[in-house]
């Protein structure tokens, strides 16, 4: 959420696993994320995305319009994404938030809404890139 938000993503690790007198059980699970995120920041270019939630039904979409787009669905589930001001042909993954495996779909062109759903379950990202760049 953090991520496609425009903003940075933070996560301190406590050195004796206490947190306000409480141990806090051990979860990999926001490293994980970080590391996702850190996967994905590395293939747009990130100086020139920006959030744009309007885009999304979800609410969570980090797009350099017409060149990428990240989009969480964090319950998963369809996904209705506005192409509708570009033309433009994208490839399209997904990522499995849990697992952290990719899974690849058809290409897509723009000019208009389209709706999609994960061939999984659960809270994933949809990765839009144009083909032409």
């Amino acid at each position: 959420k953090t991520f496609t938000r425009g903003l940075n993503p933070l996560f301190m690790d406590t050195y004796d696993a206490k947190v306000l007198g409480k141990v806090r059980p051990q979860d990999d699970g926001p490293r994980r994320a970080m590391g996702q995120a850190l996967a994905l920041s590395r293939r747009i270019h990130l100086a020139r995305s920006t959030p744009r939630g309007e885009l999304a039904s979800t609410g969570y979409c980090l797009a350099e319009p017409g060149v990428s787009y990240v989009i969480l669905a964090p319950e998963g589930g369809e996904v209705e994404i506005n192409l509708t001001d570009t033309k433009a042909t994208f490839t399209v993954e997904w990522h499995d938030v849990n697992s952290g495996k990719i899974s690849e779909a058809g290409p897509l062109t723009g000019g208009s809404k389209q709706l999609m759903k994960p061939p999984f379950q659960g809270p994933a990202v949809l990765f839009l890139h144009n083909v032409s760049r």
